[in-house]
């Protein structure tokens, strides 16, 4: 069976993310993340670590496809979104993910909780990028995600310790498919700025969103009772951004 998960991973990346390709992508990687969720609970410590190998690489293949999809967007649907618990939540998954490689993810804000107009999958896909890259280059074992809200527009910042060029983090927004352009496409799309900061010893990257794009009614849920199966069902995503703390392409 394990020889068989290798040659049908083989084969799926062979195929090339591209939007024409996403429904094999989707189909081939569902396809090997059930067998080898199968396959896990009776593998030794070898296979095991075999499955999770396989696993990452399926999660990596559609990270990939994520920020190109995003990229080649050209148009969004806004809904009201409680904006405060949805990074909340966000911040509180990649924080129970990170915690066995010693890094921790910080929330801070002091704004109220409010309806936020946004497009949800998309800011989750940016600020995770954000996180991915400051977890995989950071020096530091915290990384701080910050909400400040003004009557315009609410600021997200995610702050790390150590300093990146700043030519190679705007460089990085002009590639097609990698993670900064994706977040550069989400902004664009929301009509918001994209800001990059890299001096005394550390690195920020933030995104403003206007607070008066045109919504759709349907609200971002609050969490169920169940945090752990809520952020698992809710954002698995965050996995894909963060595993083996890969960083997006730069």
């Amino acid at each position: 069976m394990l020889s068989f998960l290798q040659k049908s991973y083989d084969r799926l990346e062979a195929i090339p993310v591209c939007p024409e390709n996403e429904p094999q992508l989707r189909e081939g990687i569902h396809l090997l993340l059930t067998l080898s969720h199968l396959c896990a609970g009776s593998a030794d410590q070898t296979q095991k670590q075999f499955l999770a190998h396989l696993t990452q690489g399926c999660h990596k293949i559609l990270r990939k496809l994520e920020n190109l999809l995003l990229c080649r967007t050209h148009e969004l649907s806004f809904e009201p979104c409680a904006i405060v618990s949805f990074l909340d939540d966000i911040c509180c998954a990649c924080d129970l993910l990170l915690s066995g490689c010693g890094k921790r993810i910080l929330f801070d804000t002091h704004a109220p909780d409010t309806l936020l107009g946004c497009a949800p999958g998309p800011v989750r896909c940016a600020l995770l990028n954000l996180i991915a890259n400051a977890a995989r280059y950071s020096q530091a074992d915290t990384i701080l995600v910050r909400l400040s809200c003004n009557p315009g527009h609410a600021l997200v910042t995610v702050r790390s310790a150590g300093e990146s060029p700043l030519n190679v983090l705007q460089r990085g927004t002009d590639t097609d498919g990698a993670g900064l352009c994706a977040v550069r496409r989400c902004v664009e799309l929301h009509k918001g700025t994209l800001l990059f900061q890299s001096n005394e010893g550390c690195t920020a990257a933030a995104f403003a969103l206007p607070r008066d794009l045109e919504t759709l009614p349907d609200a971002y849920p609050l969490p169920q009772p169940d945090f752990v199966e809520y952020i698992c069902d809710r954002l698995s995503p965050v996995y894909t951004g963060l595993s083996g703390l890969c960083p997006c392409p730069v």
